[in-house]
């Protein structure tokens, strides 16, 4: 109990304090002078000479059938397909709906009080628009939970303190059986419905041949935008920590908790950051939405992409930035220069 509440004590006060100091920024715009320019931010995106489709990429998936536990045996296949085109600039690698393979590597059913069921997934592959294999790395696990009676009987004992001498005696005397009946029952057998959404990864950099897989669907799409722009939404939760947001070293704004900022895009390279620190790299492609969530890692606060389902959900619940709270016009946030190895 002392442990966790220094542990929230620490990151709700204590932590935002030690990162506004660290980082030099204020904690509301309002009428103090903005954050400097981070220079260091700006420098051009260095791409290899060899494009590839980067080791530890996500691959957000969707099960297409539910798992039911009664009827799960390890080995058996498991289906999904990609809820989202997994990109390398603006050209589509992995298509959305592409399916995917997996299999159960282990299936539990409930047996103790204690324990729920237990099944495991082992992601294994899918393939490039151009047929090439791609090996996907993931073992989501999905648990039941302890039995309900347990948690009755728990209850029960704890309360038995507070009773009268009466029924304090009565609970006493009745606690053996309830027990005993809590564990007799199972914990609860859990099914994976169909549509739970999972994320992969692509276990190695896979070599892109971009002259193929441009004159393939749907990258050969004449009616698609090749020159809109892309839909970015930064999103804060209730995390205590500092949040301002800079794009390409520019300070654009400071987001209250609970609330997103937009950006309307021209397609290009982009550097997003709270700080100078852990900088997120992100292509904004024509026509996508992109999603990123405050999460902390050490004392940095960092911008992690996100699924698009799970972000469309997250952005209901969030109030837009005022405008009191922009240091900068959002205009300000334009492509950042690329260099190739080749070219250096």
């Amino acid at each position: 109990m002392l442990r966790s509440f220094l542990l929230t004590f620490f990151l709700v006060v204590v932590a935002p304090i030690l990162y506004s100091q660290e980082e030099g920024s204020a904690g509301s715009p309002g009428p103090l002078e903005p954050p400097t320019v981070i220079q260091s931010l700006q420098t051009p995106i260095q791409l290899p000479a060899t494009p590839f489709l980067a080791k530890g990429t996500p691959v957000h998936l969707r099960l297409l059938n539910t798992i039911r536990m009664k009827d799960a045996k390890v080995g058996d296949a498991v289906p999904f397909e990609v809820t989202r085109n997994i990109r390398y600039q603006d050209v589509v690698v992995i298509p959305r709906g592409t399916q995917v393979l997996g299999g159960l590597t282990d299936v539990v059913l409930a047996r103790r009080a204690s324990r729920g069921s237990h099944v495991k997934i082992a992601i294994k592959n899918t393939h490039s628009l151009d047929a090439k294999e791609v090996q996907l790395s993931g073992a989501p696990t999905f648990q039941g939970t302890a039995s309900p009676a347990l948690g009755t009987a728990f209850d029960a004992t704890m309360n038995v303190g507070g009773a009268s001498p009466v029924t304090a005696v009565g609970a006493t005397l009745a606690l053996p059986v309830l027990i005993g009946i809590a564990l007799a029952k199972k914990g609860t057998t859990l099914d994976v419905p169909e549509g739970q959404l999972v994320t992969a990864f692509v276990v190695d950099d896979l070599p892109l041949n971009l002259e193929a897989l441009r004159v393939l669907p749907p990258n050969d799409d004449r009616s698609a935008p090749s020159r809109g722009r892309g839909h970015v939404h930064v999103l804060r939760s209730e995390i205590g920590v500092t949040a301002n947001l800079f794009c390409n070293g520019i300070p654009i704004a400071n987001i209250p908790r609970k609330q997103q900022l937009e950006l309307d895009l021209p397609q290009g390279y982009y550097r997003f950051s709270s700080g100078r620190k852990k900088p997120t790299e992100l292509f904004v492609a024509a026509g996508e939405d992109y999603y990123l969530f405050w999460t902390f890692s050490g004392f940095t606060a960092v911008l992690e992409p996100d699924d698009g389902e799970a972000g469309e959900k997250a952005a209901t619940r969030m109030k837009p930035v005022a405008q009191k709270n922009y240091w900068n016009d959002p205009a300000r946030c334009t492509p950042l220069p690329v260099e190739t190895a080749s070219t250096k």
